[in-house]
């Protein structure tokens, strides 16, 4: 099968689903460039502010543990309110909170709206997936978790490897010295802003219209499903097979969360990487997570299970993730970088 012969195909499938669908998927392209650079600089811009790496830290921290905190109660708010309205919702105070964090000098502040940030943007999370099912049918709907994941992962490379050049641009542009505070501030307004735009292809999302289902007694079912909220907790948090994935994904959480936001402060302070390599190295970890998704199906097949397949992955990762820490040359750093980021 040829080039060309490939992409008809991926159009024809493209076009075949929803045009809200096709609306997310324009959503999560424009996320994933836009707010790439946040990701890259946040943390230089945070000790670049004068704050020091133990407020870093905690700052880091508070987003993630309102997620945590939040999950069920704002999963139970989507149910109530709709998914369109609950992404609306969310990305609207997400990123205005940002816009807060990326303007004040007041850790209190700082602090403080993070924790807000990671509230309402759970209800943003929470929602996507139930969004998705909304808009996709039997025929398609793996094709579209497939098309979101995948160019998420593509803009985020193309959205670092552009982030990357903005402190050099406004530099050149308006004098603003690159690698300081001032310059990594105007990388996030910019962020943040055009992040904005998002709201306009959400705002013209339509989801289908729900049929009532009633039992035979009249009732409706919806009503049942949404009493039923707490009693379907009670069982998730009765079965064994859920402890098992969570245990684990726990671990591994813990581990990766001491190193994983940290990277891009580790590469500018053992090798002095500038913002330009910063970003083109980002670029190149999302392309190697993106090239990894394709092949991952394979090696589940040839391994049997996906379970093995998974061991493999993550016990390979620990390898790389060694390299990536102890090599005293850039080179081989990046290799374990996107190596990890494959895994």
């Amino acid at each position: 099968m040829n080039i060309k012969t490939t992409i008809n195909n991926q159009r024809r499938r493209f076009l075949t689903l929803d045009r809200s669908a096709r609306l997310f998927i324009l959503i999560t392209v424009m996320t994933g460039i836009f707010f790439a650079g946040w990701d890259l600089f946040f943390n230089l811009y945070i000790l670049a502010k004068g704050f020091d790496k133990e407020f870093l830290g905690l700052a880091n921290s508070l987003y993630p543990a309102a997620v945590l905190l939040f999950g069920i109660p704002m999963g139970m708010l989507s149910d109530k309110i709709g998914r369109k309205y609950s992404l609306l919702i969310g990305q609207i105070f997400f990123l205005i909170s940002f816009l807060i964090i990326a303007i004040t000098s007041s850790g209190t502040v700082i602090l403080a709206v993070t924790f807000i940030a990671g509230v309402v943007d759970t209800l943003y999370i929470v929602s996507v997936t139930p969004l998705l099912a909304q808009l996709s049918n039997k025929t398609n709907r793996n094709y579209l978790f497939s098309m979101v994941f995948g160019l998420a992962t593509l803009s985020r490379m193309v959205g670092s490897f552009l982030a990357g050049q903005l402190p050099l641009w406004f530099e050149n542009v308006f004098e603003i010295q690159s690698s300081t505070a001032l310059s990594y501030q105007a990388v996030l307004i910019t962020c943040i802003s055009l992040t904005f735009l998002t709201l306009i292809p959400l705002l013209m999302i339509k989801l289908p219209e729900k049929v009532a289902e009633f039992d035979e007694n009249g009732e409706r079912v919806v009503s049942k499903v949404r009493n039923g909220s707490r009693e379907k907790l009670q069982n998730i948090l009765k079965n064994k097979i859920v402890w098992k994935l969570f245990i684990p994904n726990l671990q591994v959480g813990l581990g990766a969360a001491l190193i994983i936001p940290y990277l891009n402060l580790y590469f500018v302070e053992k090798f002095f990487v500038n913002d330009q390599t910063l970003g083109l190295l980002f670029s190149l970890g999302a392309l190697a997570t993106g090239l990894a998704s394709l092949f991952s199906p394979r090696l589940a097949n040839r391994l049997g299970t996906r379970i093995r397949a998974i061991v493999l992955v993550q016990g390979s990762s620990l390898l790389f993730l060694l390299v990536l820490g102890f090599s005293p040359v850039l080179g081989f750093a990046m290799i374990g970088f996107m190596a990890r980021g494959a895994l």
